[in-house]
């Protein structure tokens, strides 16, 4: 090392990351307590030989500086001789604003002579900037010994997830003594996966036996179903004991993905709005969070029948294409709905679809890659079930309403102030109540037109609504009874001449009417009831009974009346129908009535019964456990004889809403009504004449009909279940 005449000082500076804010303050002079900064070696000693070359000696700041600081550095000692064994002169380290690392580079070279361990001892002194010393000294060992070096087998690596890969840590030469190295995960760039999910280092240091030249280092590639870009992980030599890191000091291991690229789509396929709700956002979402970016397109499909663009029913907020980064679940489309004042009946709709993902391989695009947004006219509100007779739309309405007492769907003024706008083909001429909420205190509804209560909130039926017809001479009659759809009876009960004459037919409507019954008379035969309809498509009441056969006295025109049929009524609820506990919406049919006397209507048939009605529900929910609802059937009259008139049929009781009216007693008894359709209990047939001068009895009424959009739990039906 004698030739060594060269004297050289080397210095690299490390920068801190500029998201660093601490500060110490512009003042020059020193605070109390503790420094807010010092300046020291990195560590107490070094080991390396006489191969080395240049040996850095690390010294380094508590924090990243926040003014320009600098320290002085001299050999103050050691075995070694300057300039024979080593090159280093005495200097300054500077660190500018961030810096946190300084090196003294010292050049140590060979010779040929045979000498023990030589040192050099080094000490920092005189800081600026108000940084204060932290370790002064550093002592560098030049071993006598050339010292062994360790390097990995290969500077890359690469396989498919979950491989792992095979590294080894190399000895160029064996050792006699116990050596090892650390390995460690390098930060920053040079790694791009992420520890405990993408792998696990399980070696941490490398120990190399006396004699031994070769290790392996454990490294873990984890699975996982992400699909993401291959990621990196470089390993590096640190901290060795008795050897030194060689020039291959690091290696770095690529993980090539192999997950299939993830799907994106529409959350779900459609969103029903109101006009005028300012804003309603479309969530776009990966079936799986992807490690990949992407943008996705979107438009508009052109089979919209909304409007784009100001002033019109809607502009789209958010641009296409959304923007997918790495680890994005969800995206989201945000839409303006306008409002207009423009009567609306028919919905409109915005469909917005899907693009290809860019680039391409990033994701795919999954079956749901179109969505629809209803929107809803705000000056218009629909109920009923969509696209059927049964829809209903009007003008929004204000106000809410109540109904009670007696109430005529012929003169009510609440009939008069609302009309359905287009589409309405549920049945002519219905009386119509249009409310923001409804309720329905103790009623008994009459007329000829059937009954619509309609509300965009709720419905609640706080006493008993009665839309029922009555036996009392037929003056009650259930609202829209008795309709032109019911036909005529084809067969009449036949007359005696000089003996009880026929009974009438009970109503038809979802269940059969009974047959009248047969008189004494030659010929005397009862009426037959007409035949079951099909399941109603319109809102309609129930069918009367048919009248008796005149008796042979009087004129005619005496025998015993039908009864009524049933009413219809129809409640719609944009949120919930509450019927009250132990209350009761009652459609059922009146009784026959027996009308002729023992001086005018000698041997007169009874009377048939009439049908029960109709009753549809149909709301968001419903709350009606302990209700009742009931289309019965009535009860016929009994048939005269020569000393006395029959008795009248029964209407329907509300404390037996499973039982249809009873029949008139008397010489042909009146049959019993029928509950409405799936009622397991027949309807009964009117009762015959067994003697001499004894007519037949009506039949009872059939059963009406009772539906809803949904179970009604907890309530009393009298049709036993639902019609379909």
């Amino acid at each position: 090392m004698r030739g060594l005449v060269l004297i050289a000082l080397f210095a690299s500076a490390c920068s801190f990351s500029p998201g660093y804010t601490g500060g110490r303050g512009s003042s020059d002079a020193m605070p109390d307590g503790p420094p807010a900064i010092t300046v020291g070696f990195g560590s107490a000693t070094t080991l390396t030989d006489e191969n080395a070359g240049t040996e850095q000696v690390r010294v380094i700041l508590s924090k990243p500086a926040e003014e320009a600081i600098s320290v002085a550095f001299a050999v103050t000692g050691g075995t070694a001789n300057r300039p024979n064994d080593y090159l280093l002169t005495d200097g300054t380290l500077t660190f500018a604003i961030g810096d946190v690392e300084k090196t003294i580079d010292i050049m140590v070279g060979p010779d040929a002579m045979a000498e023990p361990d030589e040192t050099i001892e080094l000490t920092l002194s005189n800081p600026t900037g108000g940084a204060a010393l932290g370790l002064a000294m550093h002592t560098v060992t030049i071993s006598a010994n050339v010292l062994p070096r360790v390097t990995f087998s290969a500077p890359t690596s690469s396989g498919d997830e979950p491989n792992d890969p095979t590294i080894m840590a190399m000895l160029d030469v064996a050792s006699p003594l116990i050596t090892s190295v650390e390995v460690n995960v390098m930060a920053g760039a040079g790694t791009t996966a992420t520890g405990g999910t993408d792998y696990m280092l399980t070696t941490t240091t490398v120990t190399f036996n006396p004699n031994e030249t070769s290790k392996p280092v454990v490294l873990d590639v984890l699975p996982d179903t992400m699909d993401e870009p291959n990621e990196d992980i470089t390993l590096e030599l640190v901290n060795p004991v008795n050897i030194l890191v060689g020039t291959q000091g690091t290696t770095k291991h690529t993980i090539n993905d192999e997950d299939a690229a993830e799907t994106v789509q529409f959350t779900t396929a459609a969103t029903p709005v109101r006009e005028g709700m300012s804003m309603v956002n479309v969530e776009v979402s990966l079936v799986e969070v992807s490690g990949k970016s992407f943008n996705l397109p979107f438009s508009v499909d052109g089979s919209s029948t909304a409007t784009m663009g100001a002033g019109n029913d809607f502009t789209v907020v958010t641009a296409s294409p959304l923007a997918f980064p790495a680890g994005t679940a969800t995206a989201t489309i945000q839409i303006a709905i306008n409002d207009d004042a423009v009567i609306e009946q028919i919905a409109e709709t915005i469909v917005l679809t899907l693009g290809n993902p860019m680039p391409m391989p990033n994701a795919t695009v999954g079956a749901n890659n179109s969505h629809t947004v209803t929107i809803n006219d705000n000056d218009v509100a629909c109920g009923g079930p969509k696209a059927t007779n049964f829809e209903l739309c009007f003008p929004t309405p204000a106000a809410a309403a109540t109904v009670s007492g007696m109430f005529d769907t012929d003169t009510s003024m609440m009939c008069a102030a609302a009309a359905p706008l287009s589409g309405w083909t549920g049945g002519p001429n219905s009386c119509f109540v249009v409310a923001t909420d409804i309720t329905v205190n103790a009623t008994t509804v009459v007329g000829s037109r059937p009954l619509v209560l309609f509300a965009t909130g709720s419905i609640t039926v706080a006493d008993n609504l009665d839309v029922s017809s009555h036996q009392a001479s037929g003056t009650v009659t259930g609202p829209g009874a008795n309709p032109s759809a019911c036909g005529t009876y084809s067969t009449a009960p036949g007359v005696a001449s000089t003996d009880g004459s026929g009974g009438g037919a009970g109503g038809t409507f979802r269940t059969q009417g009974g047959n009248g019954g047969t008189g004494n008379g030659s010929g005397a035969n009862g009426g037959l009831p007409i035949a079951i309809n099909s399941v109603p498509t319109v809102l309609r009441g129930g069918c009367p009974g048919q009248r008796g056969a005149d008796g042979v006295s009087g004129g005619g025109n005496n025998g015993g009346l039908g009864g009524n049929g049933g009413g219809a009524l129809y409640l719609v609820a944009g949120d919930t129908i509450t019927i009250t506990s132990g209350k009761t919406i009652n459609a059922s049919g009146g009784g026959g009535t027996a009308l002729a006397n023992p001086d005018s209507g000698h041997y007169a048939g009874g009377g048939g019964g009439g049908s029960g009605g109709m009753i549809v529900l149909f709301a968001n929910t419903f709350a009606v456990s302990g209700a009742q609802l009931m289309t019965n059937g009535g009860g016929g009259s009994a048939g005269a004889d020569d000393n006395s008139i029959g008795g009248s049929g029964n209407d329907p009781s509300t404390t037996s809403p499973t039982q249809g009216g009873s029949g008139g007693s008397g010489s042909g008894a009146g049959g019993s009504g029928g509950r409405g359709f799936g009622s397991t209990t027949a309807v009964a047939n009117g009762g015959t004449g067994n003697s001499s001068n004894e007519a037949g009895g009506g039949g009872g009424g059939g059963g009406g009909y009772i539906a809803s959009n949904k179970t009604l739990t907890g309530a009393t039906i009298s049709t036993g279940d639902l019609d379909p």
